[in-house]
């Protein structure tokens, strides 16, 4: 198990840890510098200032003028922060070690009104899931996926917020992903699957006059925090009516299997490359791996006349066994993941005239580790695989019998091979991924070729980017649901699948969900919401500012919290972020052909171009948000690390 490190939101170094040293000297702060000295940090946004004392120094008095604004009268009261919000109105905030906020306004008569609050930052602490970038790589079980049931079991969440101060209104920023909020070391918040259509926290927000306590989510949600409440449990009948939600996070799939019933044990042979209802083989130039479905495991696994495990203990029964092959030199060819899988000999049916099956004595099967040969001693008619007839004999085209079919371990092609020496190449679309749609009759089909354009940005990894018109209503893996189309819900525009690790990501106009599946257990889900206020400009013409549209680049994930734009060939001059602008094309420099938003940090980065597997893509610049400024800290042209 992981372990727990807290961060106290009131300290500005965790060696404070909520307390005042005898050891490190007192300061006075006056509020008429505007700088940063050696012994505090000044930081102004807009009507925001922040003093920010170093590590050897703490607050024990502020200043405006020659006027005592505060002095604390115990040790528990000395600060690292004092904020200010100068507007209409004027406001400094104290924000001790170890006692509540003190809030101070102006009054007209320039004297200062002391306003006691019931909020104290030292007893709240921020948590992060240890482990939670790996549900990227789907490498353990659901309940790993959700918020540990334990503080301890938590990653320390350290200098990743910043304060705003307006007027009576304070908030905590994350710059990262938060997933539990104790107070006095009781958990009040926690993320779950029954707010994760919400996305990610982007604040906490005190109201310093009424005490109230909110949660501000990525979508826009604002949820009441209760400090002496328990843990968050929405209702499930909340949950449901929420507009966002298209998960389905609990499938009404026909096949799922009940965990209560013991797998059934089966046989492996290693010498056949064949895939079966029961495991599924994927074949890579040097070696094969076979995974049993669920409900599946391997007792016994033998290649030719030689066994390799043979048990009746089910502790050491296997699901999954990798063994190398020969390796062919002469094969030039790369293999991607979700190419190497190959058709389930189950799911392939052969026809005599009549649509009679052939039975086991109507031809000959030969397997090795690189090819599965049916010879036939019948007349073949026909040819289905998955319910799609991929062969059919047809007299007036003078078509003659076949006398075998065969398939190697290089590709998922079926060769049919004639009397007259004639052999025929014909794609076998094994896909573990299927989508559906509803055709003019109300009728459920499958999505033609024609219904999406393809893209694999890895080799493990198939995007497909639905025509505008398709409206999709099913997404299965693996013969398993992975989600329905709920009524008066919005329809997805892309779908990407990455094979190896089973996860799917199927994307709407505003964010982004994904789904995995861990054996028996329903899909987990989490959702990514794409920035609403980040554009993409060039100039026209007349050199005037464009946005660009939609359709002038392609979103894809990359990470927990990464999203990366690829531009299609278009000279981006500019970005902004709401009405800042972020970087702008000076100097005859490179137009950007990639662009990588991070969302914990966070920060965003240019590539002067793009590359399958991101290598000599040259990033340009840099860019960071520090405390709500985005700046610039890597210059590509410069060599060098901005201050």
């Amino acid at each position: 198990m992981s372990e727990m490190n807290e961060v106290n939101l009131s300290s500005i170094d965790s060696a404070f840890s909520g307390f005042y040293s005898k050891d490190r000297p007192l300061f006075t702060l006056n509020l008429n510098i505007k700088e940063s000295k050696d012994d505090f940090n000044y930081f102004n946004r807009n009507k925001f200032k922040e003093y920010s004392s170093y590590y050897t120094y703490v607050f024990n008095k502020v200043l405006e003028d020659d006027t005592v604004v505060w002095e604390a009268t115990c040790t528990s009261e000395f600060t690292g922060f004092v904020l200010v919000y100068e507007g209409d109105e004027k406001y400094i905030l104290i924000i001790p070690f170890n006692g509540n906020l003190i809030l101070f306004r102006k009054l007209k008569d320039n004297t200062w009104e002391r306003i006691n609050t019931e909020i104290n930052l030292s007893k709240l602490k921020l948590y992060k899931q240890e482990g939670y970038n790996h549900i990227w790589h789907a490498c353990f079980t659901l309940e790993n996926c959700e918020a540990s049931n334990s503080l301890r079991d938590m990653d320390i969440l350290d200098h990743d917020y910043y304060y705003d101060l307006e007027k009576t209104n304070f908030k905590v920023i994350f710059n990262r992903f938060c997933h539990v909020i104790s107070h006095e070391e009781k958990e009040i918040w926690k993320q779950t699957k029954d707010n994760a259509h919400h996305g990610h926290l982007i604040s906490l927000n005190f109201d310093l006059i009424s005490g109230c306590v909110t949660i501000k989510f990525v979508d826009g949600t604002d949820e009441p925090l209760d400090l002496n409440g328990p843990s968050n449990k929405r209702p499930r009948a909340e949950v449901e009516s929420v507009n966002q939600l298209n998960e389905n996070s609990e499938p009404s799939n026909e096949n799922v299997e009940d965990k209560s019933v013991s797998p059934e044990v089966i046989t492996l042979d290693i010498n056949t490359m064949m895939s079966t209802n029961k495991y599924k083989t994927f074949c890579m130039p040097n070696y094969h791996y076979f995974k049993a479905n669920n409900g599946f495991v391997f007792g016994k696994i033998v290649y030719r006349d030689k066994v390799i495990l043979d048990t009746d203990d089910p502790s050491k029964y296997v699901t999954e066994y990798k063994c190398r092959v020969e390796f062919d030199w002469k094969l030039q060819k790369h293999i991607e993941y979700f190419e190497s899988i190959r058709p389930n000999i189950d799911k392939l049916k052969l026809y005599t005239k009549n649509g009679i099956e052939l039975n086991p004595d109507d031809y000959k099967v030969e397997s090795t580790t690189h090819y599965y040969r049916i010879v036939f001693n019948k007349k073949l008619y026909k040819i289905i695989y998955d319910d799609k007839v991929y062969w059919r004999y047809d007299y007036y085209k003078s078509d003659i019998f076949p006398t075998g079919i065969y398939f190697s371990y290089i590709n998922s092609n079926m060769t049919i091979s004639f009397p007259n020496g004639v052999y025929r190449d014909i794609k076998i679309r094994v896909d573990l991924l299927k989508m559906y749609k509803q055709n003019r009759h109300g009728n459920k089909v499958q999505l033609d070729d024609g219904d999406y354009e393809v893209i694999t940005p890895d080799y493990d990894k198939k995007s497909y980017i639905l025509r505008d018109y398709i409206k999709c209503t099913e997404v299965r893996f693996d013969d398993y649901i992975v989600w329905e189309h709920k009524s008066g819900k919005e329809y997805p525009k892309s779908i990407c699948c990455y094979h190896r690790f089973g996860r799917v990501e199927i994307r709407y106009d505003s964010y982004v969900a994904s789904l995995v599946r861990f054996g028996f257990q329903n899909y987990f889900t989490w959702f990514l919401y794409l920035p609403k206020d980040l554009k993409f400009y060039k100039e026209d013409k007349n050199g005037n500012s464009v946005e660009l549209s939609e359709n002038k680049y392609r979103i894809e994930i990359t990470g927990i919290s990464s999203i990366a734009y690829i531009l299609k060939p278009v000279k981006c001059n500019e970005i902004r972020l709401g009405d800042s602008t972020v970087w702008k094309r000076q100097n005859k420099k490179a137009f950007p052909r990639k662009i990588v938003y991070n969302l914990e940090g966070p920060s965003i980065s240019l590539y002067r171009k793009h590359t399958r597997f991101g290598v000599y893509e040259k990033r340009l610049f840099k860019f960071t948000r520090y405390k709500g400024i985005w700046r610039l800290i890597y210059d590509y042209y410069n060599k060098s690390l901005q201050k």
